[in-house]
């Protein structure tokens, strides 16, 4: 594993830790599915069992960070799964995450992560289309592709994206990887992006 890779892995088992000992942290544009409505779990628990995929998402939330429950990160991907199967985009997202950290799951498994992210990026999530342009880059769970790199990138800069993790915004990440590649690959990667916009953001805005 690279340098960048592992300062990025570390970051994220960072923040992890940092959730399930105070119970919150910095996410920047949290969806509504995301924030906590304020029910107990006992009501989420009711309404998970009735196949409510926001309700599984939200008990996932509170087995991973210990809020209202042990903190159990197996039960967090339990019902993160339940949820991303439903096409829960955030619960997609969040399975990926406990993939890429090796949470709660048999194993780290970099490329089940860029599968939940990418269920999640074609249906707009914004974090995840960014995950995806970095994990292009560097060859993380998928084989190096700067061309898709600078596409999800590029999509995730068109909506404001700054990413907390990296300390960084979209667009810079997109401008580095632009400038990696010839004019003629730059020009694949600018139609890829617009095939991406047109497909993965435009439908969810």
């Amino acid at each position: 594993m690279g340098r960048m890779k592992q300062v990025r892995r570390i970051k994220l088992l960072l923040v992890i830790s940092f959730v399930v000992l105070s119970g919150t942290a910095f996410m920047p544009s949290m969806s509504f599915a995301e924030k906590d409505s304020g029910k107990s779990f006992e009501e989420y628990l009711s309404l998970a069992k009735q196949g409510d995929a926001e309700a599984q998402l939200h008990l996932g939330n509170m087995y991973k960070k210990g809020k209202g429950v042990p903190k159990d990160y197996k039960e967090a991907v339990r019902w993160y799964r339940k949820a991303a199967e439903q096409g829960e985009a955030v619960a997609q997202y969040k399975l990926g995450e406990m993939y890429y950290s090796g949470y709660g799951v048999p194993e780290y498994d970099l490329k089940e992560a860029v599968r939940w992210y990418r269920k999640a990026a074609e249906q707009g999530y914004v974090r995840t289309q960014y995950t995806l342009g970095v994990m292009y880059r560097d060859g993380e769970g998928v084989p190096k592709d700067l061309v898709a790199s600078y596409a999800w990138l590029n999509i995730s800069a068109a909506q404001g994206y700054k990413d907390f993790l990296d300390e960084v915004r979209a667009s810079e990440l997109r401008d580095r990887v632009a400038k990696k590649l010839p004019a003629a690959a730059l020009a694949i990667a600018q139609e890829l992006s617009m095939e991406y916009y047109k497909k993965y953001v435009e439908p969810f805005q």
